[in-house]
């Protein structure tokens, strides 16, 4: 039996088809950082957590921060590694303690990272995550092809500047979908 090639498809966002149930991912864009044949990480763009970045830098003994900084949500980037943290940023500098998703941005989760980005960075053009979403050798390959996701383009405008609520039909809407006439099933007649 001959082997097919395999192809990442990271970076790119990875939109959750309305057939996706599973209510950790339903109505998600997955910003995928990493995909192989031995499994794919991403990081959920959509959906906030509830927790803000004052209580975080708390307990961490920041407090030397702007109200911006200390008034933005951290999102939960998926139900893996929930005490992991994950920060999204724009640089136009190359990172040495970041994954390059594409030129000028960049991924860690690194205390470091966090640490720096927080006192560099415009507070608009990076994102906190606790937690990320991850899937075994080939797992993701088997729900794509089961069409639970459907790959897009990465688009930053949706990462840093799109409101969480319209982040998903805006990601669809990018492809020329409109995920409200989405059919599932065909119909009859």
């Amino acid at each position: 039996m001959t082997r097919k090639p395999f192809k990442s498809l990271a970076p790119c966002f990875l939109l959750a088809t309305p057939d996706l149930q599973d209510p950790n991912f339903w109505r998600t864009v997955v910003l995928l950082l990493h995909h192989s044949r031995d499994g794919a990480l991403g990081l959920i763009i959509n959906r906030p957590s509830g927790l803000n970045m004052s209580e975080l830098l708390s307990l961490l003994g920041h407090t030397e921060v702007s109200e911006e900084v200390l008034s933005k949500p951290i999102l939960f980037g998926g139900p893996v590694g929930k005490s992991t943290g994950w920060v999204v940023f724009e640089s136009d500098h190359d990172s040495d303690i970041a994954i390059k998703i594409e030129d000028g941005l960049y991924a860690s989760g690194t205390l470091d990272a966090f640490k720096k980005v927080i006192g560099e960075v415009d507070p608009k053009r990076f994102l906190f995550f606790i937690g990320y979403s991850g899937w075994g050798p080939l797992q993701l390959d088997s729900e794509l092809e089961a069409g639970v996701w459907m790959p897009a383009k990465i688009d930053r405008s949706i990462i840093f500047e799109c409101p969480f609520n319209e982040r998903w039909d805006k990601a669809f809407l990018s492809l020329g979908i409109d995920p409200k006439m989405w059919v599932s099933k065909p119909g009859i007649g």
